[in-house]
């Protein structure tokens, strides 16, 4: 998860330079803010699920499932974001450079978070 954090934070970073960027026209400059909402909504997502997962080793029975389910639906819902941010990108930035280059980044994030949520889910079915 920490690794997903990461990801993230540097797709937040670039995200927030591109919006100060002067080479956006109008349409891309409202595509990369809302690429940047959703980034930062998972970003929320996945810092909850660290903050869960530190807690895991302190309970069990039924308070152990509840807090894993909290951590895959947070880690579920940033790989949603990653999806409807792609998808939901409108007006010039439709199919120019800059929803490429967020594409590629994107991609990589939801690999990593994918990849968190598959250890989530053997890391629950181990331990329930």
């Amino acid at each position: 998860m920490t690794v997903s954090r990461t990801i993230f934070h540097s797709a937040q970073t670039y995200l927030q330079k591109l919006t100060r960027s002067n080479g956006l026209n109008p349409g891309e400059h409202s595509a990369v803010g809302d690429y940047l909402e959703d980034v930062n909504d998972s970003v929320d997502r996945v810092k909850n699920s660290i903050s869960e997962l530190k807690n895991a080793d302190r309970v069990k029975g039924q308070e152990f499932v509840m807090l894993m389910s909290n951590v895959k639906t947070w880690v579920s819902s940033a790989l949603t974001n990653e999806d409807t941010c792609m998808d939901g990108s409108s007006g010039q930035a439709r199919d120019g450079p800059v929803k490429k280059l967020v594409r590629a980044l994107i991609t990589d994030v939801g690999h990593v978070t994918s990849n968190a949520l598959a250890i989530i889910n053997h890391f629950v079915e181990k331990h329930s």
